[in-house]
């Protein structure tokens, strides 16, 4: 897949060779304040976690696993962005910027790039963010991209727990 850039920010499919450029970037506390995982503890181990999502499939091939770096105007890696495209075309979407980069519009970009993509060449009919209440930088970004609120009963289907809300935005 060729890169994807306009407004200058560019996604390129992530792979273990990024381990060095995402790992600054990865490596502030910061970022894990309303996330359920630990900075990664080396570029090895990095490397090591990025390898394992390469073949952007799930080992049984059910799911298309798609993660790409975003790059600013300046080539610099600033984060990355995910989706989940499972066999009913429910796409679970996730992004990481690092914070030296939030508020420059690279988020919004980056994302909204990858929703095209996924429509485009995956067929996803449904995007799904879930997301900690109290992380209202990322819901007012997941509004700014049209998520909206889902239903009580698809949010208790995915398991969402009392602080965390599940967005969703069909395209």
């Amino acid at each position: 897949m060729n890169p994807v850039g306009s407004s200058g920010s560019t996604l390129k499919p992530r792979t273990a060779a990024h381990a060095e450029e995402l790992f600054a970037v990865l490596s502030d506390p910061a970022l894990y304040q309303f996330l359920d995982e630990e900075p990664p503890a080396s570029v090895e181990a990095l490397r090591q976690k990025l390898a394992r999502s390469e073949s952007r499939k799930s080992p049984d091939g059910s799911e298309h696993w798609l993660n790409w770096v975003v790059r600013d105007e300046f080539q610099q890696v600033v984060g990355y962005v995910q989706a989940t495209i499972h066999a009913n075309s429910d796409a679970n979407v996730a992004y990481v910027i690092g914070t030296a980069h939030w508020g420059r519009g690279l988020a919004y970009r980056a994302v909204e790039q990858m929703l095209r993509i996924a429509v485009a060449e995956f067929g996803a009919k449904r995007f799904l963010l879930r997301s900690e209440r109290e992380n209202h930088r990322s819901v007012r970004l997941a509004e700014r991209l049209r998520f909206v609120p889902a239903s009580a009963e698809l949010s208790a289907s995915k398991g969402v727990i009392e602080n965390e809300i599940l967005l969703q935005r069909v395209p």
